[in-house]
């Protein structure tokens, strides 16, 4: 699977999308700072740089940071500090022991710098992927989570036990799954491939 990956970047095909291509830009950084602006005390990562040294540091650290993001961009490859994460535990409370590291969810606190720096160019990854997402899907899809599929599953319910446009009442199935470390048993390839496929390339697909 590792020589199909090195097979798609260098295909001609790769560098398609100006999308994936463009570093971040000062439009994009403002609208991030904006919004982070507005939850200031977050938790910050192992380098302790916190959101309200960032948003309020004034003209020289929003463009010594846009700096850093177009050099990250175009050198395709992120610093090795970004990638190291404080480890903090909460706990999930009700009933569960307090003794059990089961009962804890733990949370990764990665430097606020890499997360603004993700935020610039999210908007354009959703734009590119966003309409391969199926509509049954609510993980992922801005307005779509939990809430709405319960709501389409009542919706399902009452039109069986009624009958729907004067039907006769039919079955309704559902199956409720948790999986358990999901995002640790991510096929890391095939989501790359899957990338590729809708269109996410480039810079972009080689910075993800």
């Amino acid at each position: 699977m590792e020589d199909g990956l090195t097979a798609l970047q260098q295909a001609p095909q790769f560098q398609a999308s100006p999308l994936c291509n463009t570093p971040p830009s000062a439009n994009e950084l403002h609208a991030v700072l904006k919004v982070a602006a507005k939850r200031l005390h977050k938790s910050p990562g192992k380098d302790g740089v916190t959101k309200w040294m960032i948003c309020w540091g004034g003209p020289d650290v929003v463009s010594s940071l846009l700096h850093l993001y177009n050099r990250v961009w175009d050198e395709g490859s992120l610093p090795t500090q970004w990638n190291e994460a404080e480890i903090s535990y909460l706990y999930k409370g009700g009933t569960k022991s307090k003794s059990e590291i089961t009962s804890y969810r733990p949370i990764s606190l990665i430097p606020i710098i890499a997360k603004l720096f993700t935020r610039c160019w999210l908007p354009r990854l959703l734009s590119l992927t966003t309409d391969a997402i199926g509509k049954e899907q609510g993980c992922g899809r801005k307005g779509q989570g939990h809430l709405e599929h319960l709501w389409a599953l009542m919706e399902l319910i009452e039109d069986s036990c009624e009958g729907q446009d004067g039907q006769v009442q039919k079955d309704v199935y559902a199956l409720f799954a948790d999986v358990s470390k999901a995002y640790d048993q991510v096929w890391r390839s095939g989501l790359y491939s899957l990338l590729y496929v809708y269109g996410v390339r480039g810079k972009m697909w080689q910075i993800i």
